[in-house]
C-alpha cells in the first residue's frame, strides 16, 4: 500500500463527508424549524409525527444510493465514489440533525425513544436484506442484481418500488403501537407532578 492510495481514500471519504454532512445539517435544521412551527400551531398533534414516513424515505433513498444506479449514470471512477459517499452521509445527517433538534425542543421519554429506534432498525433490516441478498440467495436482492446484470433498469425500478411499498407498510404498521405508546406516555406526564 502506498501513501497515494491512503491519501486518495481520505480524499474520497472526507470531501463528501464534509459536503454531505453540511448539507444534511443545514436542511435538517430547516426541516426541524418547519416541524417546530407546525407543532406550535397544532400542539395536540405532536404525536402524529410518528406517522411521517421519514424512515421509509431515508432508507429507500439509501438503497438507491447503494445500488449500482449511480455508477450506471456517471460511470466508474472517483465521481461515482464521491457521489455515493456524499449522498449516504447527507441521507444519514439529515434525520440525525432533525431528530436532535426536535428531541431538544420536545423531549420524549426513554421508552418512546427506544421504540422509535427499534422501529428504525426494523425498517433498516428490510433495506439491508436487499443489499445482503446480493451475497446470498433469497429475498429481492438477488433479483435486483440479476435485473442489473441484464440491464433491465425498468425492472430494477419496479423492484425498488416493491421494496419501498413493503418498507412503508411495515413502517406504518409499526407506527400503530408506537403512537399508542406516545399517547400513554403523554397521559402519564400530565398526571405525574413536574418535579419529583
Amino acid at each position: 500500500m502506498t501513501f497515494q492510495y491512503i491519501a486518495q481514500h481520505l480524499l474520497l471519504s472526507l470531501v463528501p463527508w464534509l459536503i454531505g454532512s453540511t448539507l444534511g445539517c443545514v436542511i435538517g435544521y430547516g426541516i426541524a424549524l418547519l416541524i417546530k412551527k407546525f407543532f406550535i400551531g397544532f400542539p395536540g398533534r405532536r404525536g402524529l409525527k410518528v406517522f411521517t414516513p421519514w424512515r421509509t424515505i431515508i432508507m429507500v433513498s439509501l438503497l438507491l444510493v447503494y445500488s449500482p444506479l449511480i455508477v450506471v449514470w456517471v460511470g466508474l471512477g472517483s465521481t461515482a465514489t464521491l457521489l455515493i459517499v456524499g449522498f449516504f452521509v447527507f441521507l444519514l445527517a439529515l434525520p440525525i440533525d432533525t431528530g436532535i433538534l426536535i428531541e431538544k425542543w420536545y423531549p420524549t421519554s426513554i421508552v418512546v425513544c427506544k421504540a422509535a429506534a427499534a422501529r428504525t432498525l426494523a425498517i433498516f433490516s428490510i433495506i439491508i436484506t436487499v443489499t445482503a441478498g446480493t451475497y446470498s440467495i433469497g429475498g429481492l436482492g438477488p433479483i435486483m442484481i440479476e435485473q442489473l446484470d441484464m440491464l433491465e433498469y425498468s425492472s430494477v425500478f419496479l423492484t425498488l418500488l416493491i421494496v419501498a411499498a413493503i418498507t412503508l407498510m411495515v413502517d406504518m404498521l409499526l407506527g400503530i403501537p408506537h403512537i399508542l405508546l406516545v399517547r400513554s406516555k403523554e397521559k402519564e406526564s400530565l398526571i405525574r407532578p413536574m418535579y419529583q
